[in-house]
Parts: structure tokens; sequence; C-alpha cells
């Protein structure tokens, strides 16, 4: 008989059906991590289908969660679900990959993935036979605990055919013909790259078709304007660059140092209350020369136009050329291109091509410079020789400086450059300006000291004699007279004409010359005369004895 010891034992151990089920918890709940995972790594990507399929596959994950027989079965059928999970997912980290471009090529791709019929296809088949799968996954569950065992062989063949028919969806979902999943995806990305590269290629070409319809609306913009602008009753050999000015431009290095100093800084000061500025002298004393080199060195920064008049040319004599001509110049400048192009239309609508005088020039000059332009340089008119202005209309001159003086006055970036001999008339008419009193002179024979005068003779006479001297060896005035330069310099008696034309007579000849300086200094008037006109004519008379008469003639056009 035998004994029992110390009451009832109660075993430690687990039993293994309630083992197994942990195990088998365990392992739907890890691939439902899986799951979730993949998942979350959608993200923004909007592929149809492919949330029902997460959807689909967690329900038959839970759902075999509540099966409690043939347990190895049941992990077996998780196992393949967590296998189709694993394909989802790496399918969605190769879209990812693909999609870390740039933005551009990231959303092109996107949009094919999201577009793809071929990826739609798949999808839609995969979440078809998980739905199937759904119904028979079903048929697992049962109300009482004892059914499990009444129906563990029908539940072990439904999880065999749950198995097989995962298997058979992921190898269709991954395979589609010989087509992988992983490779449709490269070949959706290529695609969309391919895409983008013609997108960026036909942007480039329309780009450049738009540009060159912008560029050749330019041109024909700017032709009109030209054929606009041409209609100006202009005079084009006024201007300070044209071969009729070019005999002007041969100012001598380190002579007027001190004039065009206060001419320059004048024109370029970015504020100025006298706008204004009469450089006057007589005749013959280089006043044009010095306009011209202003002129020159406010080319590329301050120059906006130049007007040099000259008597014996019927367009550089015209006033009512002047304006015409200083608004052609003018509207080389970009600011003020468009207003002048607009005013020259006005001004021809009015007084058509042929009836351009200088009383309706008014709105011409002004209105453009009246805009408000963005301009803080400051922009130079020059005007040259005022008394070489035709005297035909009496009133003409008046009524071109008011409105001259007038535009300097209005606009503060505006400096009006005018050099002059005052004559009765040029005198009359500059005291009839009202804004007279608000300008700057500067007297070329008074304001200038006439050592200073006699110092840039006598090196613009030096400068020009030793030229001679190094074009021919013949040229030996200079060693043969060795007072000329001394002599020539007082017989100029400040007058730059004079010292011009004399150079020329001497240079002209070398054989000759020192001929004609001997007949220079004993003339009569030479050296007793302060008159221009008077002693130019003793040179002329000189060399009407020689050859060089047609040569000298040419001179005496210089101012």
């Amino acid at each position: 008989m035998s004994k029992r010891s110390g009451g009832p034992q109660t075993s430690t151990k687990t039993s293994p059906g309630r083992a197994d089920h942990r195990s088998q918890d365990a392992v739907i709940l890890n691939t439902i991590a899986v799951l979730n995972a993949a998942k979350d790594a959608v993200g923004n990507i909007q592929v149809p289908g492919l949330s029902e399929v997460f959807i689909t596959a967690k329900f038959l994950l839970e759902t075999l969660q509540l099966v409690r027989s043939t347990t190895q079965d049941v992990c077996d059928t998780v196992e393949s679900i967590e296998s189709l999970t694993v394909l989802l997912k790496s399918t969605i980290d190769k879209i990812n990959e693909k999609t870390t471009t740039s933005d551009d090529e990231a959303r092109k791709v996107i949009d094919e993935i999201e577009h793809s019929e071929d990826l739609k296809d798949r999808i839609s088949g995969l979440q078809g036979a998980l739905e199937g799968i759904k119904s028979s996954a079903k048929l697992l569950v049962h109300e009482h605990w004892y059914s499990r065992y009444w129906y563990a062989r029908r539940d072990a063949k439904t999880l065999t055919d749950i198995r097989t028919k995962i298997a058979t969806a992921k190898e269709q979902f991954k395979m589609r013909g010989d087509i992988d999943m992983h490779i449709l995806i490269d070949r959706l990305a290529g695609d969309a790259h391919r895409s983008l590269e013609e997108a960026r290629k036909t942007n480039t070409l329309l780009k450049v078709i738009d540009s060159r319809e912008q560029q050749r609306e330019h041109k024909e913009r700017e032709r009109e304007e030209r054929e606009t602008l041409k209609k100006l009753r202009r005079a084009p050999d006024a201007l300070y660059k044209s071969a009729r000015q070019s005999a002007k431009a041969r100012i001598v290095s380190g002579t007027r140092e001190r004039t065009l100093g206060t001419l320059l800084e004048w024109c370029k000061a970015p504020t100025q209350s006298q706008r204004v500025f009469i450089l006057h002298a007589p005749p013959g004393t280089g006043k044009s020369i010095i306009m011209h080199e202003v002129a020159r060195q406010l080319l590329e920064t301050h120059l906006g136009a130049t007007f040099f008049f000259q008597r014996d040319e019927d367009e550089c004599c015209d006033p009512n050329r002047v304006i015409p001509t200083i608004v052609h110049q003018l509207a080389r400048i970009t600011e003020l291109r468009p207003s002048i192009v607009k005013a020259v239309e006005r001004y021809l609508d009015e007084c058509g091509d042929e009836d351009q005088v200088l009383q309706g020039q008014r709105a011409l000059l002004m209105d453009p410079l009246s805009q408000n332009f963005n301009k803080d340089t400051p922009i130079a008119i020059l005007v040259d020789g005022l008394e070489g202005c035709s005297d035909k209309d009496p009133e003409a001159l008046q009524m071109l400086l008011q409105l001259l003086f007038e535009v300097a006055d209005r606009n503060p970036v505006v400096r009006l450059l005018i050099s002059t001999s005052l004559e009765d008339r040029i005198k009359s008419a500059l005291d009839s300006i009202t804004t007279r009193d608000a300008s700057l002179w500067l007297d070329l024979q008074n304001d200038v000291s006439p050592a200073e005068i006699q110092h840039d003779i006598s090196l613009f006479i030096e400068t020009e004699l030793k030229r001679g001297m190094a074009g021919s060896d013949k040229f030996t005035l200079l060693r043969d007279r060795p007072d000329a330069l001394t002599n020539l310099t007082n017989l100029s008696s400040g007058l730059f004409i004079f010292a011009r034309v004399v150079v020329m007579c001497l240079t002209g000849d070398a054989v000759k010359a020192p001929g004609y300086y001997d007949a220079l200094l004993n003339a009569k008037n030479a050296t007793t005369s302060v008159h221009m006109q008077d002693k130019v004519d003793v040179v002329y008379k000189v060399v009407l004895h020689g050859t060089e008469g047609a040569h000298l003639s040419r001179g005496l056009l210089l101012r």
C-alpha cells in the first residue's frame, strides 16, 4: 500500500500545448510588427490598393491568433505571411531608394509608380488572392473550444491551402511574366528619369525659342526705334567725333591742364547748383580744342551729347538742328531711350518729317528729361562755337539758349557747357535768359594768367616742331634758328589759332621752313597787331609765295 507524502503536489512545468501557443503568439506578434514596419515605410507614396493589402494581411494574422489547434501549421502559415510581408517591405524600400534623388526627379518617380498599370495589376491580384484567403481563414475560428478537436483535420488542410495560396500570390506579385518586381521598379524609375530629361530638354528648347523670340522682338523694336530717330533732322557732322571735327582733337599733353581740370570737375560733380557753364574768349584762343578734349574725357561716363557749330557748314550752323541732334545722342542712354522715342514720335506726328523747326522742339527735349529715370550720374551736354549759329532768324539763337538753360535748370543731372566768343548778338541773347545769373563763366583770356597761356602755346609749338624734326631729317629749323621757339611764342600773342597755323606752315615744307620763319618775323603786322585775323593773314600771305597755300587755307578754318 503506497503512502502519500505531505499532501497534494503541484507541478512547476508548463504543458507542451500551452508553450506551443505562447510560441505561436510570439511568431504572430513578430510578423505583425514586420507588417507595420512595411506599412510605415510606404510614407506618402499613394499606390492604389497597397493599403488594403496591409489591412487584409493583418486581418489574417489576427485571425490566426484565435486558432488554438494545429499549432505548427499555424506557425508555418504565419511564416508564409511574413515572407510576403518581407517582399512588400523590400519593394517599398526599393521605391524609397529611387525617390531619394532631387525633388523634381523624386516626384516624377513617385508619379510613375503611382500610375503604373503593371504595378496596379500586381497589387490588385495580390489583394484579390488575400481576400479569397480571408474567407478560408474565417473557417478556422470555432465557437466552442472542443470544436477545434472535431475540425482538426479540416483545419490543417485549410491552413495548407492558405499557405499554398499565399505562396502563389506572393510569386505572382514578385514575378509577372519575366519581370521581377525590383526590375519593374527600376524600369519605372528609369522611365521617370528619361521623361524628366525630355521635359527638361523641352523646357530648355522652349526657353531658347522664347529667348530667340524675345531677341527677335528686341531687335525689331530697336530697328523701329532707329527708324524713328533717323527721321529727326540732325547735323551728324556737328558731333565731336565726326571727321569734320577731327582737327580739333590735337590737344598737346600738358597744355590747358587747369582749365580742363575745372571744367571736368564741374561736369562730374554729383550735385551742382549752377548747372550752366559759359567758356568764352575771342576767336582763335583754343576754345574748341578744349571742348573737344572735355568731350573725349567724358565719353565713357558723363557725356550725353555734343554740338559743334561751324559757320561754313549749313547743317552745323542751323539752330533748328541743334535739339534734334542732341536728342538723338541722348537716346543712347538706356534709361532715356524709351521716353525719347515716344517724344520723337509725338513730335513727328505734330510737325511731320520736313517741318522740323525750333519752335516745336521744347517737348522733344524737356519731356524725356522730366521723367523720373534712374540716372544719378551727371549728363553733360556740350555746345561749342555758339557764334557759329546762323543769324538768318534773329530770334532763333535766343529761343535755343532759353530752352537749353531751362533744361539744365529743371534737371539736376544735366550739365550744360557752352563755349562762345561774346559777339554783340551772343551777349544780347545771353542777357535775355532769365536764369543767366545762375551760371558759371570763365574767360580764357582774362581769367587765365598770361604766363599760363604763354607756357601752353610754347609747349604746343615745341611739341609740333619736334614732331616735324622726327618726321624729316631735312627739318632743321630749331637747329638753324635756336631762338625760333621763343620768337614764335611771342609772335602768337596768346592766340592758339595763330600758333597752329604757323606750325602747319613750318612743318608743311621742311626745306622752306627757315625761309617762312624769317619772312614771318619781318612781315608787317606780324608783331604789332593783336587781332587774330590780321595775324593769320600775315601767315597766309607769306605762304602764298610758296607752295603750301591750299594746305594752309584748311588751317584757317580751325577755331
